[in-house]
């Protein structure tokens, strides 16, 4: 029974201690390749595990540390899948189709009807009427 508790405390140290170097890593690592983006990626990468580390949640930092060591070596990571986020979810989904389109180098038209639909919906509530961007206004006779 004794070696039975021993290996399992054995594995557990060997567990946390592979955390522990993916989080040690990411605190020292320099992003040595890839574009101005996965450089910056790595950076924010290295915050949210500072973050993640400070609120003692091992395993998300630890996650984060292994993506933010991939960005550091000039690779594409890829977003977060939108789970379950309740009422925030259909926006969060379009939000990250859109992020995905810029990242697969989508025409700038798409970007374009982006800004123009983030500004439709940041004039919410002023007195100038919104535009549905895909559709035509209605003709209405005044």
């Amino acid at each position: 029974m004794k070696l039975v508790r021993f290996l399992g405390v054995l594995g557990a140290v060997g567990l946390l201690s592979g955390c522990a170097s993916n989080i040690k890593q990411i605190e020292e690592v320099q992003a040595t390749g890839g574009t101005p983006f996965t450089q910056a990626l790595t950076e924010e990468y290295r915050s949210f595990v500072a973050h993640e580390k400070d609120e003692r949640d091992w395993s998300a930092a630890d996650y984060f540390a292994i993506k933010g060591l991939a960005a550091a070596g000039g690779q594409v990571v890829l977003p977060e899948a939108v789970g379950d986020v309740g009422e925030h979810g259909p926006a969060l989904t379009d939000a990250r189709a859109r992020l995905m389109a810029a990242l697969d180098g989508a025409p700038a038209t798409a970007t374009r009807r982006w800004r123009r639909t983030r500004n439709a919906r940041s004039t919410a509530g002023t007195t100038r009427p919104r535009k549905t961007i895909g559709t035509r206004p209605s003709r209405t006779s005044t």
